[in-house]
């Protein structure tokens, strides 16, 4: 399409995934390294994908790691979304989940380039991620020895376990989850460096047009508690719960203390250390469109801008929707 600039989408995608509906899908097979994965019945539709590549996103982030590089790219993926011909479609079709994890991935670009790193691959530490979604002070201790290393995401055709966390890390890769996850959307590994254990950092996107209150989105928080959601990660030492929306939202830091994986409470985020060995780190944060850093804020409102052609309409200050979250059951893991 003369509209967009295919290669531009494509420095995108092999990050990012596609949608199997997007209708550029044939040209990026074709010049860009996409991967046929199907074709329909009628041969009207080529299903497509980017597999995992961890050194084609090294290159892409090489490329977007310039200002103005990633802010063409981005401007063509937000034509290629407003375009009425529908020439590219999110993975699972959530513009809002897709959206979040370019946030993510550029955001790690940002710090690497920050700390002057070789390569767009290297690990983080952790608390310079979640220093974009306010964790607070009181709680830099808890994240101290744990770092976190993605340069892309894709979608894995089972539910994720304990076993994946591994490969995760070794390939820099982050999961779209699969249908069957109930309440998390996004799932990313984290990693101490000191005993070298596994954690997860467990990501809700929610794209709407009210404002999440403190109360629906703890609701919305407890949907990501290891207990209710896989991967089941024996003794997790650390897992961090992101509620991370397009829209407003009233920020909260908490920590979660568990007894006996059966009942569990939270903390004021000015205790240092909790309870309990297993540490649950909860956070509730909008795109970081009010961040000192002119980059930074100019990223979150172009991917909020590129997030609203989808919004939905639910009212999260309503208690009607506050109980329906509190009367819905845990979802059960798929056992597949």
């Amino acid at each position: 399409p003369r509209c967009v600039d295919t290669r531009l989408i494509a420095v995108f995608a092999c990050r990012f995934s596609l949608g199997r509906s997007s209708r550029i899908a044939p040209l990026l097979v074709k010049h860009s390294l996409a991967t046929v994965i199907g074709v329909s019945d009628d041969r009207s539709t080529v299903y497509t994908s980017y597999p995992s590549e961890p050194i084609l996103a090294e290159v892409s982030a090489r490329y977007t790691k310039d200002e103005d590089n990633r802010r063409a790219v981005l401007a063509q993926v937000n034509a290629a979304f407003n375009n009425r011909t529908k020439l590219l479609d999110a993975p699972r079709g959530d513009v809002g989940e897709m959206c979040a994890a370019a946030l993510l991935g550029f955001l790690m670009d940002t710090i690497r380039v920050t700390k002057t790193q070789k390569y767009m691959s290297e690990p983080v530490p952790l608390l310079d991620l979640l220093q974009y979604f306010g964790i607070t002070k009181e709680l830099h201790s808890l994240v101290d020895d744990w770092e976190i290393n993605f340069t892309h995401f894709t979608r894995p055709h089972h539910v994720p376990t304990e076993h994946h966390l591994q490969v995760m890390w070794k390939r820099r890769l982050a999961y779209y989850v699969p249908d069957g996850c109930a309440g998390l959307d996004l799932l990313i590994a984290i990693k101490n460096k000191k005993c070298g254990t596994y954690g997860t950092l467990r990501v809700q996107v929610k794209n709407h047009k009210s404002k999440i209150t403190a109360g629906a989105g703890n609701k919305i928080l407890d949907k990501l508690l290891p207990k209710k959601c896989p991967p089941a990660v024996p003794d997790e030492k650390l897992s961090v719960g992101l509620l991370l929306c397009a829209g407003d939202v009233e920020a909260c830091c908490n920590i979660v203390r568990y007894d006996d994986g059966k009942a569990f409470a939270r903390e004021s985020s000015r205790t240092k250390k909790p309870s309990s060995t297993q540490k649950l780190l909860q956070l509730s944060a909008g795109f970081p469109s009010n961040h000192h850093d002119d980059s930074v804020k100019e990223l979150a409102k172009t991917l909020e801008e590129i997030c609203r052609s989808q919004r939905t309409e639910e009212d999260f200050a309503s208690k009607r929707f506050a109980k329906y979250y509190e009367a819905q059951p845990a979802a059960a893991p798929n056992k597949r």
